[in-house]
């Protein structure tokens, strides 16, 4: 029978896991696949560990990762595939914004021939305006530095097993699950969905962590950035020429030079430029600095298998 691992990452996710378990369940009691459910505790405050050791499977499997601390969505992501060995992995998130009843479709399409298969907002009417511009300033600011069209995609992503093998052979430390993934090549196909409204919980999604995220995912995908230092040092250049050449002139002819003002210019506009330039580096230095020091993408302090069926009576947690 083909085996399906569904990774999902959890943090402060306590009063849903088991509702996410149950609707998982659901939509695989209707198909005939070996199910695994490994949820990621990422370092969740609230009771999101006792809740997910409370949940006792009956015809499928489920594993919990607890990380050390909390690293991040694309750690957590990572630590499951380093879990799961199954034909399929199928990344979701648990809050039940993405539909698990999409998965039917996205493994018959697998079962035709995909081997990634991106499920696609199609609207995000449960967003903001802020947020939306935000997004889809980010969409097309990533499809024009790097040239990967990832527009609408989300981490609701089902993976073949060699391309979980691949993703999980990659070095880097600082990582762009849905970025990555549209990377790799492989044959790619989507399907599209409307999320649901969030009904328990709230996001941990900060703006900072947003932002971090949107710097990371841009840096370590093109060096396009670069160019901009460039770019601002010609038309510096050129500013200097035209203010300098003026001033020489009105120097020959006699004019006097407003000094106050143009002095206050130039100071402006060489701060903002160098000050431009130093952010642009700074987020590359940061990507070294991370990635020099080679530091795991994450760490976990405690495992449990729940087992399923008859082995559910027979739970071992190891630390």
């Amino acid at each position: 029978m083909t085996t399906v691992t569904v990774i999902s990452p959890v943090y402060n996710e306590g009063k849903g896991i088991a509702i996410f378990v149950e609707e998982v369940a659901r939509v695989f009691s209707k198909l005939e696949y070996d199910l695994t459910i490994i949820l990621v505790d990422d370092g969740s405050k609230d009771t999101s560990w006792s809740d997910l050791q409370k949940i006792i499977p009956e015809k499928f499997r489920i594993q919990g990762i607890r990380l050390a601390k909390n690293f991040g969505k694309e750690s957590a992501i990572a630590a499951g595939l380093s879990l799961a060995d199954s034909d399929v992995v199928i990344t979701i998130d648990c809050d039940l914004q993405h539909p698990p009843e999409l998965m039917s479709k996205m493994l018959e399409l697998w079962e035709e021939g995909a081997e990634i298969v991106s499920a696609v907002k199609e609207k995000r009417q449960q967003e903001s305006c802020l947020d939306r511009l935000a997004a889809a300033s980010f969409y097309k600011i990533f499809h024009w530095i790097t040239e990967n069209d990832i527009g609408g995609t989300s981490d609701f992503i089902l993976l073949d097993r060699k391309v979980a093998d691949a993703l999980k052979s990659l070095p880097e430390k600082l990582f762009f699950y849905r970025g990555v993934v549209q990377w790799l090549g492989f044959k790619q196909v989507s399907v599209s969905f409307v999320p649901k409204n969030r009904e328990i919980g709230k996001s941990g999604w900060s703006f900072w962590k947003k932002l971090h995220l949107a710097i990371d995912s841009l840096t370590g995908f093109s060096a396009k950035p670069l160019v901009f230092i460039w770019f601002m040092t010609f038309l510096f250049v050129l500013f200097s020429l035209v203010v300098g050449g003026d001033a020489v002139i009105s120097k020959i002819i006699g004019k006097s030079v407003s000094g106050f003002s143009t002095l206050i210019l130039v100071i402006l506009i060489t701060g903002v430029a160098v000050l431009s330039c130093l952010c642009v580096l700074s987020a590359y230095i940061r990507q070294i600095f991370y990635e020099v020091k080679s530091r795991p993408r994450f760490l976990i302090s405690q495992k449990i298998d729940l087992g399923g069926g008859e082995d559910s009576k027979n739970r071992k947690a190891r630390k």
